[in-house]
């Protein structure tokens, strides 16, 4: 853990919290017998349950931005947490994910396996605001985030927060969500 600490970056937006970890793609190698499944509305494919070769080091890779994240909330208590088995998103031309969360979860995150993001979070807020103040809309703050990581970076942010991914060729993301327990 301590080695991914010198990765780790937290990022407050105005609307959310959000944690960035550099990652070693080569300790994430991993496997999929799962056949393609198609999901959404935008048929992007989809397979489910992969298989790790090193799954100590993507457990290391959760943890140390969960706790992380849990700290910028203050959340400094004793919490266990779980994550369910990871899916992989392969976007052929001109893929993309309609707007969406994870619910039932606390935390859902994305890990940029082969191409750089093109992931857009939404203030969950957003259309409040801009119906209490629709002369305020460049002042209240965005109502959109658009982060710009690399290939090899993990991001972790709030599941009630609203994203969906642009339009994206050729690009591999890993996906999963964890839950917390107060221990």
């Amino acid at each position: 853990l301590r080695a991914l600490m010198h990765s780790l970056k937290r990022k407050n937006i105005n609307f959310c919290n959000i944690v960035t970890l550099e990652v070693d793609l080569k300790k994430l190698r991993y496997k999929s017998a799962e056949k393609e499944t198609r999901f959404y509305k935008s048929q992007t494919p989809r397979r489910d349950n992969l298989k790790f070769k090193n799954p100590q080091y993507l457990n290391d890779c959760i943890k140390c931005c969960t706790e992380e994240i849990m700290k910028s909330y203050n959340q400094n208590y004793y919490f266990k947490y779980t994550y369910k088995p990871l899916w992989e998103h392969r976007y052929a031309k001109n893929d993309f994910q309609e707007d969406h969360i994870h619910y039932l979860d606390h935390f859902n995150f994305v890990i940029y396996y082969k191409g750089d993001s093109s992931i857009v979070l939404k203030n969950p807020s957003g259309y409040l605001l801009q119906a209490m103040y629709p002369s305020f809309d460049d002042h209240l703050g965005s109502y959109e985030y658009v982060p710009n990581l690399k290939q090899g970076t993990m991001l972790m942010l709030p599941s009630y927060v609203p994203h969906y991914v642009k339009k994206s060729t050729d690009k591999i993301s890993l996906v999963g969500e964890v839950r917390i327990d107060r221990q």
